[in-house]
Order: structure tokens, then C-alpha cells, then sequence
């Protein structure tokens, strides 16, 4: 039988170069399938379908039911300061600027207008959860996130930061 001696150290005890080779270990491992799980399932809930989001904003979705039923969502879900609340506001107040004629219908003019105001609502929604996404990304890979849960996951490391296994 072999035996072998080795310390072992907790992230804090590390110097700083080795706990930036543990970070690096740890972004190598990241799951980036979960920001991209957590913004679709919050668009889902205010009746907003992402088919697809990309850095080259080619971002595409469609509403579930409609603009003005996600706008009503957005406005009862997300917060005052939301940036999707003020787009929803926004529409709805362009929507609301639209005057039926005697028998309930728009004029053509209204209606190419009330059509730009969806399209425009969406382009803006897809956007936003675009930065979202982005912004979700970006915190996940910071040393904050990195830090937070190396040491929530308690792993431990050579002195020179390489994660050791039993």
C-alpha cells in the first residue's frame, strides 16, 4: 500500500495567483445552459416566447397571446423600475392613443400604427432580455459569482490552485 501525504487548502488560504488558476478551473466547468433556462422561463411567464437570443442580435419570439395581454403581465410582475415595465407602459400608451371609429374599427392608418407599436414592443422585449441574458453571463463568470461558490461548495486546492479530488 501506497500512501500519499499532500496539504490541501481552502480558497481563502491561497495566494492570489493561485486562486486565479482556481477560478479559471471553476469557469471552465460552468453550465451556461442555466442563465439562458432562467431568463426563457421568466419571459414564458409574462407570455413572451424566445425562439432565439444571439449576440448579433438576431433575437427572435413571438407572444404567447398578445402584446397588449404580456404588456398587462410585464406591468403586474416585473418592477416599477424595470426597464420592461416602462416598455410595456409605453405600448400600452401608444395603444391607447388609438381611436375605433363609430363601429369598433381602426382606420388603416391605425391599424399599420398599432402593428408597429407590437413589432416595435417585441424588437424592444428580445432586446432587453438579451441584455439580460448577457448581464446573467457576465455575473456567473465574475469573480464574485466564481468566488461565492467555490467557497459555498467548499473545494479545496494545491498551493498552487489546482482543485484536488480525493
Amino acid at each position: 500500500m501506497k500512501e500519499i501525504i499532500m496539504k490541501v487548502y481552502k480558497f481563502e488560504e491561497l495566494n492570489e495567483e493561485a486562486k486565479e488558476k482556481a477560478r479559471e478551473w471553476y469557469r471552465e466547468g460552468i453550465d451556461n445552459t442555466y442563465p439562458w433556462e432562467y431568463i426563457n422561463d421568466d419571459a414564458k411567464t409574462i407570455g413572451l416566447i424566445i425562439n432565439s437570443l444571439d449576440q448579433h442580435r438576431q433575437n427572435e419570439g413571438h407572444f404567447e397571446h398578445s402584446a397588449e395581454d404580456t404588456a398587462k403581465r410585464i406591468i403586474d410582475q416585473h418592477g416599477e423600475h424595470c426597464s420592461t415595465s416602462k416598455t410595456a407602459k409605453e405600448y400600452l400608451a401608444v395603444i391607447k392613443s388609438l381611436i375605433p371609429d363609430e363601429e369598433g374599427y381602426l382606420s388603416l392608418y391605425d391599424q399599420d400604427k398599432e402593428k408597429q407599436a407590437e413589432a416595435d414592443f417585441l424588437h424592444s422585449l428580445l432586446e432587453e432580455y438579451m441584455i439580460m441574458l448577457d448581464n446573467e453571463i457576465d455575473y456567473q463568470y465574475s469573480d464574485e459569482a466564481v468566488d461565492e461558490n467555490i467557497r459555498i461548495n467548499e473545494h479545496e486546492f494545491t498551493k498552487n490552485g489546482e482543485r484536488f479530488c480525493y
